[in-house]
């Protein structure tokens, strides 16, 4: 790669200068003001060093501040800013291509594999698991599947998926922020739309301000008991006061890298003397490392199963996707907005490619 720098009174005839010298292909790095004129950085690959001859630039006295011709400096400044984007976008899909066929052995792959990879890769899926997908499914589509068939279920070999229906004694343990009391009350709204009686609602977490009462509120709304569990013992004696309830379902302190946090919660949950199940509660829009980070604690709580909330909200849905197929944990439901109890759909092949190729 060859730098080279311009010198012009204005940017437009320095940036006209950098064209006629390196090329449409080079890339700006930089631009600035300087007593002598406007400096602007250029770079172009050493491939297109033909293109490389510098030609002398004039560089007669640039205007002063406040002359008209400023106004269009800037003007062309954010026209800059937006061509070195437009470049920068360009050279990320070649390496991305390049990437593609040097990495998890791409150049195995067909046309429809590999565009497959792509996609998967541009909604934040891995490249390590979108290899094995897009493998799987060429070997489908060989076999006579339709491609949305085919799409669904080389997916469903790396994300496993639950029944919807959870457990009659369910903990929800999760990162703080990601949606644990709000799922509780649409999972409990669905029950009573549904003509099931009422669950019984149990609140662990006493640290968050407002939690109780947030619960409290959905509970008063359904017509649920509504009980706390601040410690072992009294987590004991509330889900004895629910013995008679159909589901029972648990909210619980947020969980935010403190392993501290986490030992205490366990000794919480353990006055339920094992009769719990665990669902995991993450968001589609938490980055794969601070996924990745909780994931040691969520398994030391027990979680085997899982609902991710704010689809609606992840720029990359396949994230969480990414995460669900290295951690194993089968995804139960996809919370897709705040509306009590709509925006909550059972976890299926279909809505997981919805998701996935809508992005």
């Amino acid at each position: 790669m060859r730098i080279r720098q311009f010198t012009a009174p204005t940017t437009s005839e320095a940036l006209r200068a950098l064209r006629e010298a390196l090329g449409e292909d080079a890339l700006v790095l930089s631009t600035r003001h300087e007593p002598g004129g406007v400096i602007v950085t250029a770079a172009v690959d050493v491939a297109d060093g033909d293109h490389a001859r510098i030609s002398p630039v004039a560089t007669d006295p640039p205007p002063s501040r406040g002359e008209p011709d400023d106004t269009g400096d800037v003007r062309f400044d954010l026209a800059l800013i937006r061509t070195q984007l437009e470049q920068l976008g360009r050279r990320m899909q070649r390496m991305d291509r390049v990437f593609l066929e040097l990495d998890g052995g791409a150049g195995e792959l067909g046309p429809d594999g590999r565009d497959i990879v792509e996609r998967l890769v541009a909604c934040g899926y891995g490249r390590q698991l979108a290899h094995p997908v897009a493998r799987s499914f060429e070997r489908a589509v060989a076999g006579a599947l339709p491609h949305e068939d085919a799409l669904r279920a080389s997916l469903l070999e790396h994300v496993a998926v639950a029944p919807p229906d959870g457990p009659q004694v369910e903990v929800f343990v999760g990162p703080t922020g990601g949606g644990k009391t709000t799922t509780i009350a649409k999972l409990a709204a669905r029950l009573v739309r549904e003509g099931a009686q009422p669950p019984a609602l149990i609140v662990c977490d006493t640290q968050r301000i407002g939690a109780v009462d947030e619960l409290g509120a959905y509970a008063r709304l359904l017509g649920a008991t509504l009980h706390v569990g601040a410690d072992a013992g009294a987590l004991r004696a509330a889900l004895a006061a629910c013995a008679s309830s159909a589901r029972v379902l648990i909210d619980t302190a947020g969980l935010s890298g403190d392993a501290g946090a986490c030992a205490e919660l366990q000794t919480v949950l353990a006055g339920a003397g094992g009769q719990v199940g665990v669902t995991a509660v993450v968001s589609a829009a938490a980055s794969l490392r601070s996924l990745q980070r909780v994931w040691p604690q969520l398994a030391q709580l027990g979680a085997s199963r899982c609902i991710v909330t704010r689809f609606d909200e992840g720029d990359e849905p396949g994230v969480a996707c990414t995460w669900l197929a290295e951690t194993g944990l089968p995804l139960a439901w996809l919370g897709t907005g705040r509306r009590v109890p709509d925006d909550l759909i059972a976890a299926s092949g279909d809505q997981i490619v919805r998701w996935l190729m809508a992005a």
